[in-house]
């Protein structure tokens, strides 16, 4: 069927998400728009992607509205993007669809860069204290 690309737009360490399926409120009958079969893969760089150890394969068909998430939770992945591959819905034949991802739990990652420079001001700081301290 297809597939969506999200960019967090930073690596984050990511250990859930939250995912609205479409429900009956949407296009479809009962629900049969939501998406079924899915693969979730994440990236760090947008190109090179692996299939998430304990995501979901299937996401659960919402024949009410208003309804809450589904929270799938796995083991913390460092990532960029994540990737649903979607092979089936739940029976629309005209169209597939979701309503809402959230990514939770999320803490930035520093990039090595970042730690150095991190490290390097520290000890900057320090230098001048102890040069500071002498009479």
């Amino acid at each position: 069927m297809g597939h969506v690309i999200f960019d967090l737009s930073a690596t984050f360490l990511v250990d859930s998400f939250s995912f609205w399926n479409q429900n009956s409120g949407g296009p479809g009958l009962l629900g049969t728009t939501g998406i079924k079969g899915v693969q979730v893969s994440t990236s760090l760089n947008g190109i090179t992607y692996s299939p998430l150890l304990g995501g979901p394969a299937q996401f659960s068909q919402v024949m009410i509205a208003p309804a809450g998430p589904e929270i799938f939770t796995f083991m913390p992945v460092s990532a960029r993007f994540f990737q649903f591959t979607i092979s089936s819905n739940w029976g629309d034949t005209a169209e597939t669809g979701f309503a809402e991802v959230g990514f939770n739990n999320a803490a930035a990652v520093p990039e090595p860069a970042t730690l150095t420079l991190a490290a390097t001001s520290v000890f900057a700081i320090l230098a001048l204290k102890k040069r500071h301290r002498k009479p």
